[in-house]
């Protein structure tokens, strides 16, 4: 994954995220804090224990949250989960410096800890979070809130951020899983001329930006208020259109791909 190495960041830091300098601590990092040090006096009525400090299946043991003082363990609520980012790539393989092409960058990162999930408002009916501990995954550039836990960043967003999950260093066509009614579709690229053998300039195919090719994965499709999942209406070796500037650009396997939702699809063929 190609991600973003914008200078968004917390005072001192030249990573992306929030810039807490400009950005007012929002209530759910507010939220998050506070569990902790209820979490944290709950603990001193139970017997003192022995355990180191880190990752739980549940949680992240903390002492300080952007650099406020808490104690316990940090817990996301509902659908959302604690992300480990993963260094940004600036670089690619033969040392060229990635272009900053992409409407938005994803960045990738491994699942720390996840929340139970979240009911449905009308039917009550407990929608699981989709990704567990220990899994990779992509979202998108613009998801999520960062946060600092005892010196080491991480995203909190919400599942339905996650663009896919994936196995191994790196995430490829053949093991990534895709979310909810997601699709990967490996673009088509600039042609040279039309139809009618008008060439067509440099400068033009320069601006090109695809939007449309063939769909090489899709995921399960969206859940309804009861949990049962909508059919996607799409196959794997179709070709669709999608609108302009929607989705996400994902380089897997050397090709281009971009990972839209089955709601911005407004064409398919064979």
């Amino acid at each position: 994954v190609k991600a973003s190495s914008r200078g968004l960041g917390a005072k001192g830091d030249a990573k992306p995220g929030v810039d807490f300098k400009k950005e007012e601590p929002t209530m759910f990092w507010r939220s998050l804090m506070l569990g902790a040090a209820l979490l944290g006096g709950a603990n001193a009525f139970a017997p003192p224990a022995r355990r180191a400090r880190g990752t739980s299946l549940n949680g992240v043991a903390a002492s300080t949250v952007n650099g406020v003082t808490v104690e316990g363990t940090l817990v996301p609520d509902q659908n959302f989960v604690l992300v480990r980012l993963r260094e940004a790539e600036e670089e690619s393989e033969g040392g060229l410096f990635l272009p900053g092409t992409a409407r938005e960058k994803p960045r990738d990162g491994e699942v720390v800890a996840a929340g139970p999930g979240k009911r449905d408002p009308e039917t009550g009916t407990l929608l699981e979070t989709e990704v567990k501990p220990g899994d990779k995954i992509v979202y998108g550039e613009y998801d999520g809130t960062r946060i600092v836990v005892d010196g080491v960043d991480y995203q909190v967003l919400e599942d339905k951020n996650i663009l896919l999950i994936y196995e191994g260093d790196k995430p490829t066509i053949t093991n990534a899983r895709l979310l909810e009614d997601r699709i990967a579709v490996k673009l088509n690229g600039a042609i040279d001329e039309t139809t009618r053998g008008v060439l067509i300039a440099d400068s033009a195919q320069k601006d090109y930006v695809a939007q449309d090719g063939e769909v090489m994965a899709m995921g399960p499709g969206l859940r309804t208020s009861m949990g049962d999942r909508i059919p996607m209406d799409i196959k794997v070796g179709e070709f669709a259109r999608f609108r302009d500037f929607v989705g996400a650009d994902i380089d897997m396997d050397g090709e281009n791909f971009r990972v839209v939702r089955m709601s911005e699809i407004v064409a398919k063929w064979q």
